[in-house]
């Protein structure tokens, strides 16, 4: 994607920071400029200080860090400068499913279809709050009593799991498709007896409501944002492909977690078949570098409840510069890290 960063409030300036890596191919050479705490350092200082961060990142020397990037910003000479860079936002968990901290950018090794690309902007964040869609199916088959409870507790653990500051929407999904219940609020527990109350009827199109949620989310690197999906999984109705839904969250770079409702009979199928209803679902948490969860009963809700909760409050953002200039086809995309044991939760392309 090509992103434009133009000069106006400090707020502003250092939201689109978030956005720029390596960005000026003439660079003058490397001139630090010091200042006594509290003095302004000369607009021309400025310049060469930013000019000589960005040829030490473009000789791939280590990436810039927030501070940097602030000084970058504001010794820009020009009013506009455009630049193509891709940013990815990462979870990295062990073999238990927690998130690791306190990696570094030399942990990390970023590949474009197969070619590794030099990392020229890395942030830890550990705090900030998210955006989040909850995409709740509310179709027959969730009409059950059982399925009933399972989605009350399954709300109940993840209401509880936002906190205060984040961002919630939720969309329900049945026989007279995606519906909207309210707009954005910072009180997600407001939703809980509307969430419970719902109608439970008609068929299911999880992959037409997924790509819907997708939609609802502004197009915004460097800000979290998630698609929290619960269902049983069984989408008898949908009249788009696994790839649109997959598509749609990858043009704004969205992860999307399933958490699937099942008895013990699916959930053995799930195990052991090749090929089930919930597979599709497993496949989308995966590319978009979300997460699929099989869900019981209420521990096992729980359980996901702050799997997520874990992923969207400690992120990993790494920013490189592409190939080639992107041309609106689909490029794979691939995050390691170098310690064994260690798994990365990261979207796999980008377009």
């Amino acid at each position: 994607m090509t992103l434009i960063a133009r000069r106006a409030s400090p707020r502003s300036r250092f939201a689109a920071l978030l956005l720029l890596v390596a960005l000026v191919a003439a660079l003058m050479p490397e001139t630090r400029a010091q200042a006594a705490p509290g003095v302004p350092v000369p607009a021309g200082d400025r310049a060469q200080r930013a000019r000589a961060l960005l040829d030490r990142v473009n000789a791939g020397g280590p990436p810039l860090t927030d501070a940097e990037l602030a000084e970058v910003m504001d010794g820009l000479p020009t009013e506009q400068v455009d630049v193509s860079m891709v940013m990815v936002a990462a979870v990295v968990v062990d073999r238990r499913g927690r998130p690791v901290r306190g990696l570094r950018a030399r942990s990390f090794k970023v590949l474009e279809q197969g070619r590794v690309r030099p990392i020229s902007w890395f942030s830890e964040e550990t705090d900030r709050p998210a955006r989040i869609v909850l995409l709740l199916d509310t179709s027959g088959s969730m009409g059950t009593p059982l399925q009933k409870q399972r989605s009350r507790d399954a709300l109940e653990t993840l209401f509880w799991k936002f906190r205060s500051g984040d961002l919630l929407m939720m969309l329900s999904f049945a026989a007279q498709g995606v519906q909207q219940h309210g707009g954005w609020t910072e009180e997600p527990f407001s939703l809980f007896d509307t969430a419970t109350s719902l109608q439970r009827e008609g068929r299911t199109a999880i992959i037409d409501a997924l790509a819907e949620a997708a939609a609802q989310l502004p197009p915004a690197p460097g800000e979290r944002q998630a698609i929290v999906l619960v269902t049983d999984g069984l989408d008898n109705s949908s009249e788009k492909e696994k790839s649109d839904a997959v598509e749609a969250a990858r043009a704004i770079g969205v992860p999307i977690y399933v958490v699937a409702l099942v008895g013990e009979d699916r959930a053995i199928q799930e195990r052991r078949a090749q090929a089930t209803p919930l597979r599709p679902l497993r496949e989308i948490a995966r590319l978009t570098g979300g997460r699929f969860f099989l869900a019981k009963d209420f521990f096992e809700t729980d359980k996901a409840a702050v799997a997520i909760r874990k992923d969207l409050r400690h992120q990993y953002w790494l920013g490189f510069k592409p190939v080639r200039p992107p041309d609106g086809g689909y490029r794979p995309i691939r995050v390691e890290v170098e310690r064994k044991g260690l798994e990365v939760l990261a979207r796999q392309g980008y377009e």
